[in-house]
């Protein structure tokens, strides 16, 4: 059976079995032909055996139960709890209304849709010849303090370096920063085919900019209110002069912390850390996808030791100078670090549409050997990340359209075409 066939008979279970327990509530609930002890009988054995089913799928590992959902999960078992000690007691059973239905539907509802939203899933299995191992660290800036926090507190990044164990030959350092509204293990599947093959690949955590990260003392972090908000806000169409604004102030916190990054593993390279013996940080490679791609695409700007910049469709925002009459207006391209541009249907049919995407379409009409693009049609812009395995209905709904291609072939395509490139400039 091929696994896009598995995930969807795991979801049609999973809906057959709220359809099921919302009938047998209804029926227990409506039907005349039901005693009140009949009755009473009925909604306590369904609750209950819905309680065994549920932690059954947890427990076998059916799904990842997410904490956010945790709270539902806790009314379920104490609603389950109750009327399992009701099963055995013949206390006179009191009529409920219509309204008791819905609710018990909705919180069926609740705690049965990680199973459908967010599945068991994996990342792709690595195909190169290195097994590949993952260590996290913190780096407290001394320079910057965090201006999310209001509290005068050094800026805490958290970093996870991908790296192969056994390899010798010296490569290029790989860093990859995340999108918007993301994680930094949002292409994972990408990071560890690259360790794989015997290159070291961090991915950044951006504090505040990720829906969660974690902080040298273990303190949960998540995305930041007014970040969202310009993002939600954010409309070249209708306020050009602010989105520069926003596009100037993101990517100076993102390539601020990809530099300090940079410079932090030139420090733990001189006092011989192993797992980055043998990166050649004077050539680094920066990876990103969406907004992470932009802080890329800005690297080349700022760090000479980055020779080039793989971009998952993200526009070059900081090639943007100043605005000028209503439009942006391009410094001259950098054309000194190699680029490889991935682009889906999303994007691909509309750059012309979105003033950021200019110097996109000048990239590609420049059809320079050493400025690479390519489209994967049938897929879309989340599609491009590990996304598309950890919840393959939010990424339909997130790329707004329908793609051909299934999202482990998209991923296998980005991985293959990612590494070629990477080859090529450390060849």
């Amino acid at each position: 059976m091929k696994a896009s066939d598995q995930k969807i008979g795991e979801h049609m279970t999973t809906v057959a079995l709220i359809g099921l327990f919302i009938i047998l509530e209804y029926m227990a609930h409506r039907l005349p032909t039901f005693t009140r002890i009949t009755q009473r009988r009925a909604l306590c054995g369904t609750r209950v055996l819905m309680l065994g089913i549920v932690l059954t799928m947890v427990v076998v590992g059916y799904s990842d139960y997410r904490f956010v959902y945790s709270g539902f999960f806790v009314v379920f078992i104490m609603v389950s709890v109750k009327y399992g000690i009701l099963l055995g007691r013949k206390l006179p059973f009191k009529s409920t209304k219509r309204r008791h239905v819905v609710f018990m539907s909705v919180v069926w509802l609740l705690v049965f849709s990680p199973f459908v939203v967010f599945p068991k899933y994996a990342p792709l299995p690595a195909t190169g010849p290195y097994a590949v191992s993952v260590i996290a660290y913190s780096i407290l800036d001394p320079v910057s303090h965090e201006a999310f926090t209001h509290r005068h507190e050094q800026r805490d990044i958290m970093v996870y370096c991908y790296y192969p164990q056994g390899a010798l030959e010296d490569k290029p350092l790989i860093l990859y920063s995340h999108g918007g509204i993301s994680t930094p293990l949002s292409n994972e599947s990408l990071l560890l085919e690259i360790a794989s093959h015997g290159y070291v690949a961090c991915t950044v955590s951006h504090p505040f900019h990720t829906l969660r990260a974690q902080s040298s003392t273990g303190k949960s972090i998540r995305m930041d209110t007014g970040y969202f908000n310009e993002l939600m806000r954010e409309n070249v169409h209708q306020d050009i002069a602010q989105s520069f604004e926003y596009y100037q102030k993101w990517m100076a916190l993102r390539t601020h912390d990809l530099g300090r990054v940079i410079d932090d593993l030139l420090i733990k390279q001189q006092e011989h850390v192993p797992f980055v013996a043998h990166s050649d940080l004077t050539q680094v490679i920066v990876i990103g996808h969406s907004l992470g791609g932009s802080a890329a695409l800005c690297m080349p700007w700022i760090h000479e030791e980055v020779r080039a910049v793989v971009a998952l469709e993200s526009p070059y925002l900081c090639d943007i100078e100043r605005v000028e009459d209503g439009a942006f207006i391009y410094k001259a391209p950098h054309l000194r670090a190699a680029t490889f541009h991935l682009y889906s249907d999303t994007i691909y049919d509309t750059l012309s549409d979105w003033p950021q995407y200019e110097r996109n379409l000048e990239m590609i009409a420049l059809n320079d050997a050493n400025h690479q693009h390519l489209r994967i049609q049938g897929s879309g812009h989340f599609s491009l990340t590990d996304l598309g395995l950890m919840s393959p209905i939010l990424t339909r709904f997130l790329n707004r359209h329908a793609t051909e291609l299934d999202n482990k072939s998209v991923l296998r395509i980005v991985n293959i075409e990612v590494l070629a490139f990477i080859q090529s400039v450390a060849d």
